[in-house]
């Protein structure tokens, strides 16, 4: 059961920072991805939001390469600057594929933008682009009270 969050805000305090955009992103879909290569079986896939040490995580896609996910996550930033990381991983038994990833480097606007972004590995494949792509909507204020 999800709920809208009306109450929640950032975490206030002397040491805490302080905040300086307010972006919620909504992952809309995945499109094309593919199992790694010589893997078998169904591609299982779900994603994981970071954004400044905090992180999302959505359900798990059961046999889909093109998932529907329609997945919100608000995080109230200090550092504007930094990308939110869209991570795409597939559910195993035991343990879990990484696929790949995107670097949602627009802090997007208060009317909200849509963009797709194509997904790319890390490490030694971060230039690397990877099968499928991510589309994504957001929607940033410097004004929490706003979104």
């Amino acid at each position: 059961m999800t709920r809208e969050l009306t109450k929640e805000g950032p975490v206030s305090g002397c040491c805490a920072g302080k905040v300086k955009l307010v972006t919620t992103i909504t992952v809309d879909r995945i499109d094309g991805l593919a199992l790694p290569e010589g893997a078998k079986g169904t591609l299982d896939p779900y994603i994981v939001v970071r954004c400044e040490g905090e992180k999302v995580q959505s359900v798990t896609y059961k046999d889909n390469r093109s998932p529907v996910l329609d997945f919100m996550a608000t995080f109230y930033r200090k550092t504007p600057a930094n990308p939110i990381i869209i991570e795409v991983y597939n559910k195993n038994r035991m343990f879990d594929d990484y696929l790949s990833e995107a670097k949602v480097d627009w802090p997007g606007s208060e009317k909200g933008d849509k963009k797709v972004y194509n997904l790319y590995g890390r490490g030694k494949e971060v230039d690397m682009m990877k099968p499928g792509n991510v589309t994504v909507y957001i929607r940033s204020s410097d004004d929490p009270q706003m979104l």
